[in-house]
């Protein structure tokens, strides 16, 4: 439960993107997007995301 409420306080102010705890497992993974409408994907694009 400790984890699951520093996730929880880790995402607040977050703009785009946040964390997830997966509670069967424990597995901890962040989720992000990227706006690529009018543009063309590109290593830049992708670099930033990451």
């Amino acid at each position: 439960m400790a984890v699951a409420e520093f996730i929880t306080r880790a995402n607040f102010g977050i703009v785009i993107g946040n964390f997830e705890i997966d509670f069967s497992d424990g597995e901890i993974r962040y989720k992000t997007s990227i706006d690529v409408e009018g543009d063309r994907p590109s290593f830049a694009l992708i670099k930033r995301l990451v």
